[in-house]
């Protein structure tokens, strides 16, 4: 199966290509201690969960949110870095997990809450994708992402493998044998996925500097992770809602060619989503539909939001080389950023 062949200053692109062979890897090699994590928090289940995370680890961890709150009716809360870092605040965690999920790792702020949270009583959990990390040797629990080196400044491979983890996790810790079986044949669908060919729904976004991305449910994870990629790659002040969220306010901005990213869940929020892209149409805006028709009939509801995400990218990277962009080295940022 042939995938789109990219040049040797397309890093971005090669590094998306290799996603579907990385994800295979990835559940062969770390499969097992997923599923060793999952099982153990299904023995041992905690009262809530809390995560902390920056950039695509936050939306990545907004995926978990969903997952774990759906299908295993524990409160999720993300908490913000500064509450320990720079506040100094001891939160009373007992009875919970702390999931930590980072690229590299390396950031104070996210290992000083993470630290902070087990210290209060939460056992911890950090997905890394770094071999060596202060977040790694400090977190109670280390289960590797698995994306292998990863060189563009946005993030692509490793973003998708963290959704994968956290699948593969919550698979084990609900007893979702359907999720479980449904994850060996990813690699698969999103190989078909990266094959498709290339079209021009981006076309509306070329002469704007600012979108709405939309989305409910798990799919809301990589509607967030869509608008920052926009931001990175493109330089389009994109914003993500909720399709429920962008009615309560947002809306007021929609005019005449306004573009509003609509990433359809393959669940019980669909019709509301394409509801409310029908209502921001009638207003003026001009719908992109992320939606993924080919490759989604036979993959479970819950991974529907991976294969959404690898065709944004490969339509992002392909805009932003058409805006005269460089996607593989964002402006103003680094590929590691270290906060406190």
């Amino acid at each position: 199966m042939s995938l789109l062949k990219p040049s040797d200053r397309r890093v971005m692109l090669r590094e998306i290509n290799e996603i579907p062979s990385r994800v295979e890897r990835q559940l062969a090699v770390h499969g097992e201690a997923y599923r060793e994590r999952g099982a153990w928090l299904n023995r041992e289940p905690p009262r809530f969960v809390t995560t902390c995370a920056r950039g695509s680890s936050d939306c990545a961890a907004l995926y978990l949110k969903y997952l774990v709150e759906m299908r295993l009716g524990i409160p999720v809360s993300s908490i913000g870095p500064s509450v320990a870092s720079l506040y100094l605040s001891s939160l009373q965690t007992q009875g919970a997990v702390s999931f930590a999920v980072s690229q590299s790792g390396g950031s104070q702020d996210i290992a000083a809450l993470h630290q902070s949270l087990q210290s209060g009583g939460a056992r911890g959990i950090a997905l890394i994708n770094a071999d060596d990390s202060l977040l790694g040797k400090i977190s109670q629990h280390t289960l590797p992402i698995g994306a292998g080196s990863e060189v563009a400044v946005p993030a692509t491979k490793s973003f998708v493998c963290s959704l994968v983890a956290i699948a593969s996790i919550v698979a084990e810790w609900a007893n979702d044998q359907h999720l479980a079986s449904a994850l060996e044949g990813l690699p698969e669908a999103l190989a078909k996925t990266l094959s498709l060919n290339s079209d021009d729904r981006f076309g509306v976004l070329s002469n704007k500097n600012s979108a709405f991305v939309l989305s409910r449910g798990p799919s809301l994870a990589v509607a967030q992770e869509a608008a920052l990629k926009l931001k990175e790659t493109a330089f389009v002040h994109a914003e993500a809602f909720s399709a429920a969220e962008v009615l309560h306010g947002p809306a007021a901005l929609v005019d005449s060619g306004f573009v509003c990213m609509i990433f359809p869940p393959q669940d019980q929020a669909r019709d509301e989503v394409l509801e409310t892209a029908g209502q921001l149409k009638k207003m003026g805006a001009q719908i992109i539909t992320m939606e993924v028709e080919e490759t989604t009939a036979a993959i479970h509801p819950l991974l529907v939001p991976l294969l959404q995400i690898i065709r944004f990218y490969v339509l992002a990277e392909e805009f932003a080389q058409k805006r005269g962009l460089n996607p593989d080295m964002s402006r103003n940022l680094r590929k590691i950023t270290d906060t406190l």
